[in-house]
């Protein structure tokens, strides 16, 4: 009964997560390729089956039933911004 009680809000968090197969992060409305791509290696660390697709300047996952979270790409792109680049954290957000 415990598994049925934990697994049932994670199955339904997902369900509900918004996805995406292509994406890239903005700062201050602007997007950088270097620093995406760095977002994306990054990324595909995790989520193995995303990669840089350099014919659209892209991070993409685009299989059915996967993409990408914008919730977690947001914190992402925030994650890659301010540690690597030094953005600063209120300009940077997914542009999925």
């Amino acid at each position: 009964m415990k598994v049925a009680s934990i697994t049932t809000p994670l199955l339904a968090a997902a369900a509900l997560a918004e996805k995406h197969h292509r994406c890239n992060c903005c700062v201050g409305g602007k997007i950088y390729e270097d620093y995406n791509r760095v977002a994306c290696e990054d990324w595909s660390v995790m989520f193995p089956n995303s990669h840089w697709d350099d014919s659209i300047k892209a991070c993409v996952d685009p299989g059915t039933f996967r993409g990408i979270d914008w919730n977690r790409w947001s914190r992402q792109c925030r994650k890659i911004g301010v540690d690597k680049y030094h953005y600063p954290y209120i300009d940077i957000h997914a542009c999925c």
